[in-house]
């Protein structure tokens, strides 16, 4: 498999219970249990329709190869957030089959953060789940807390961290744990300057080592800054998708 990711005939729909179906189904459930203790027989039980069906994905065709940094685009609702968690295996595809080589680690704000734990424990807890035995770990905290730029409040629980912090955090895991296959966030580099020059100088020096990045984003002059390739979507289609340079 040349391609770190295929996706072949990608279709995904959600069924939208209505207000109306949610509180019939309610009532159609009580009067059914009352009928079944009142009487010996069976009751019938029916279904109407009272959903909304959303087709958040359609027909989505992709192949994104080793070393690419691909932006995901579009309006609200386009379908970004739903493509990206079934990459991630969070959703399972209506139809269609998913393809991939290695599964990528998300990079989002509190991604995988567990709040009573301190930022050390919590390095540890990311680290075991990335199959990291606690020796090799160890081997990499120091880089780790000098990038997040913590200092004592490592050892703090992480419910007391500001968001900045917490994204410093994760960030910091991500990239020296799991670097080189992520999908991004946009939230991660649209913050102060001073983080986002950290960033970008992480990001290039990645690059150089084939990075393979997925970020969702809004805005085009992130994407032409961090990626080499955008795809758009609209309304759950493939409407471009070109490279960048």
């Amino acid at each position: 498999m040349d391609n770190i990711i295929e996706l072949e005939n990608i279709n995904k729909t959600f069924y939208i219970p209505t207000e109306n179906s949610i509180r019939n189904t309610i009532f159609s459930l009580f009067k059914l249990k009352k009928k079944a203790y009142l009487s010996n027989d069976q009751p019938q039980t029916q279904r109407k329709s009272g959903f909304i069906i959303h087709k958040a994905l359609e027909d989505i065709n992709l192949n994104i190869k080793p070393g690419e940094r691909v932006a995901i685009m579009g309006h609200n609702g386009a379908g970004k957030s739903t493509l990206v968690k079934i990459i991630l295996k969070i959703y399972k595809p209506t139809s269609g089959i998913v393809k991939l080589s290695r599964t990528p680690y998300p990079l989002s704000l509190n991604s995988g953060l567990v709040p009573l734990f301190t930022g050390r424990e919590n390095i540890f807890t990311a680290g075991s789940i990335l199959g990291y035995s606690p020796k090799s770990i160890k081997t990499k905290l120091d880089s780790i807390i000098k990038l997040s730029n913590l200092g004592n409040f490592i050892d703090a629980p992480i419910s007391i961290y500001s968001s900045g912090m917490k994204t410093r955090l994760a960030f910091a895991i991500a990239w020296t744990l799991a670097s080189d296959f992520l999908v991004v966030d946009e939230a991660f580099v649209v913050g102060d300057s001073q983080f986002q020059n950290k960033i970008k100088k992480i990001i290039n020096k990645k690059i150089e080592n084939n990075l393979t990045l997925i970020m969702v984003t809004h805005s085009i002059q992130t994407a032409k800054t961090y990626c080499n390739r955008i795809i758009k979507l609209d309304h759950g289609k493939v409407s471009e998708d070109k490279q960048v340079k």
